[in-house]
């Protein structure tokens, strides 16, 4: 079961979604200054490869996550922890709304790991990853 220490820190930092180009640690985040609040949770994070920053070098720390991200997120936290993405998650549909051929394909493997862990199960068997 996830830690409540690590779930603490992640709503806190207003984690951000998946993308390109991993950052260090914080501090290489143009938007994240030393007196931020949230760095050492950011810092965590992002040297656990749960969080990567964006290509630009932003961390946007107010971005509104969108169902997806946080499933990435999750995602990420499990592999951390040694869960593996299921060998079918590109053959068995886990959600109606994101079949297995979508074009995020990190989206789908990542959903495949936490439905199958029982992290993220959905609504009504739905991701509705465009949801914030």
């Amino acid at each position: 079961m996830m830690n409540k220490k690590f779930l603490a820190s992640a709503a806190a930092a207003t984690l951000v979604a998946s993308a390109i180009v991993p950052a260090a640690s914080a501090a290489s985040f143009s938007d994240v200054t030393e007196d931020d609040s949230h760095k050492e949770a950011i810092d965590a994070l992002t040297e656990m490869g749960i969080i990567k920053g964006y290509p630009d070098g932003t961390y946007k720390p107010y971005k509104t996550l969108k169902r997806s991200d946080v499933v990435k997120l999750l995602g990420r936290w499990l592999e951390e922890q040694g869960k593996e993405i299921p060998q079918d998650w590109d053959t068995v549909q886990r959600f109606k709304d994101l079949p297995v051929d979508f074009a995020d394909e990190e989206l789908v493997k990542y959903a495949a790991l936490v439905k199958d862990h029982g992290v993220f199960l959905g609504s009504d068997n739905k991701l509705m990853h465009m949801n914030n």
